[in-house]
C-alpha cells in the first residue's frame, strides 16, 4: 500500500518491515499507519488463514466504506485466488452487488475489480485515477463492469 509520509510506493515492500518481527519504528510510524484498520484484526470471520504475513494479502475498506481492498502482495499476484481466499472475495463480492458496492483486488497498481458473475480488470491505474462502474445489457442479462476514470 502506498504510504505518502514516508514516500512508499503501493506494490512494494516497506523499508521499515522486519519480516517475522514487524515494524521497525512502530512507536514512531507514520500517521497514516496509525489510521489504517487492517480487516484481518477487525472481522471476526477472518481466521488465521487470513494473517497477512501468511496470506500474503491485506484487508482493508476504502472509499468511505463503499470498497473493500484487498491489497495483494506483488511478489504472489495469484494469492487472493487460493482458497479460503477466492470464495471469501465472492460471497463480498455478492454482498456488494446488493448494495452498489465494489470489492477491488489491488496487486501493486493493477486493479481487478470482482463482481459475482465475473471480473473487470482495470490494467495500471494511474495516481489521482478513479474506478466506476455500470449495468450494461448483454444478451445473458444485465452485467456489471468497472472501468478506469483517468485524473481530471
Amino acid at each position: 500500500m502506498k504510504i505518502a509520509e514516508i514516500d512508499k510506493p503501493p506494490g512494494l515492500w516497506c523499508a521499515q518491515c522486519r519480516p517475522g518481527a514487524g515494524c521497525a519504528i512502530y512507536p514512531d510510524r507514520p500517521g497514516e499507519c496509525r489510521a489504517f484498520t487492517c480487516g484481518y484484526l477487525t472481522n471476526p470471520d477472518l481466521g488465521e488463514d487470513w494473517r497477512p504475513d501468511r496470506a500474503r494479502l491485506i484487508v482493508s475498506l476504502e472509499g468511505e466504506g463503499r470498497m473493500v481492498a484487498i491489497h495483494v502482495d506483488a511478489t504472489k499476484p495469484d494469492a487472493w485466488r487460493r482458497p479460503p481466499f477466492r470464495d471469501k472475495i465472492a460471497s463480498w463480492a455478492r454482498l456488494a452487488e446488493k448494495g452498489d458496492r465494489l470489492v477491488l483486488v489491488r496487486i501493486g497498481r493493477r486493479v481487478v475489480v470482482v463482481f459475482p458473475d465475473g471480473e473487470s480488470d482495470l490494467g495500471l491505474m494511474e495516481e489521482g485515477d478513479r474506478i466506476g462502474a455500470r449495468r450494461r445489457a448483454t444478451p445473458g442479462g444485465p452485467r456489471r463492469e468497472a472501468f478506469r476514470i483517468p485524473r481530471g
